[in-house]
């Protein structure tokens, strides 16, 4: 028996690929987060690790999967897989945020979960240098990218421009994207953009459920409808590359380990100043 835990988005993509070649699984999400997982017969939403203790008992897990989002619930799972006897492997869908402590909350390396995976070797050695020990990091990448399809149509004289936000802490993102939207709108008149919110600064239940429709049952599918993708590190930004998309990362900040990781990879570019967007949009076609 496999035992899940995810409290976001990229990490119940992650085990939704995963469960389906598993036949003996148990889901839990957090009933505060936005909650991807619902046609899961196995499934459970939780408000803290003691929701779980009947299932352990009951089904005596070999494996417990979680996401790495320094979450109580997860720390909870890790510090008591020695009592249930159960191994923890963690998910590190993206590599953003590598250091233990935007990780994990316990800054005891003892207690990490078993196993760490991570989506390359860029991530393991950036993590090791951080303190993590090597033993622990294994690199197994995303199976959910396995099942994104490179769009046959080409872009030829249109133009369609997708903004994507990011959930930072003490950060309002959402509000450099809409200046760069007025700007892009103030020198091409019929530039057609739009903003798409990150899932935790989602307000209202029918635009959840439209999230959620998109995302996990529909595969990303509305993104075929535009030519350029700009954000800062979003999972999405990757899908749109995968789908044959032009993606530039805007990073107005001057934070160290700030960047963006496909940036860091030599797979887009990145932009600092309104004029950086206009000779991408200009020169991506």
């Amino acid at each position: 028996m496999i035992f899940f835990y995810s409290n976001q988005t990229g990490t119940s993509l992650y085990f939704k690929s995963y469960i389906k070649k598993k036949t003996k699984y148990f889901i839990f999400t957090n009933k505060k987060k936005l909650n991807l997982i619902n046609n899961f017969k196995n499934h459970k939403k939780i408000l803290n690790f003691r929701d779980i203790i009947l299932f352990i008992k009951k089904f005596n897990p070999n494996f417990f999967y979680i996401s790495a989002t320094k979450d109580k619930i997860e720390d909870q799972i890790i510090k008591n897989s020695y009592r249930y006897n159960y191994k923890v492997i963690s998910i590190i869908d993206y590599p953003t945020n590598l250091k233990i402590t935007k990780r994990f909350v316990s800054k005891n390396k003892n207690l990490l979960p078993e196993k760490i995976y991570v989506p390359d070797l860029q991530a393991k050695n950036k993590m090791i240098g951080f303190g993590y020990p090597v033993k622990k990091l294994s690199i197994i990448s995303n199976p959910y990218f396995k099942n994104i399809k490179k769009i046959k149509k080409k872009f030829i004289n249109k133009r369609k421009i997708l903004l994507i936000d990011q959930n930072f802490p003490h950060v309002n993102y959402s509000n450099y994207l809409i200046k760069i939207k007025k700007d892009l709108l103030d020198k091409y008149a019929n530039l057609k953009i739009d903003i798409r919110e990150h899932p935790e600064n989602l307000k209202t239940n029918k635009a959840k459920k439209n999230f959620i429709k998109e995302t996990f049952h529909e595969n990303f599918r509305f993104l075929n409808n535009y030519s350029h993708v700009i954000g800062h590190s979003s999972t999405l930004m990757y899908i749109a590359i995968l789908k044959g998309l032009n993606v530039l990362s805007y990073n107005p900040f001057n934070k160290k380990d700030f960047n963006c990781p496909l940036f860091e990879r030599g797979l887009i570019n990145e932009s600092k100043k309104f004029k950086d967007i206009i000779t991408f949009i200009n020169l991506n076609k």
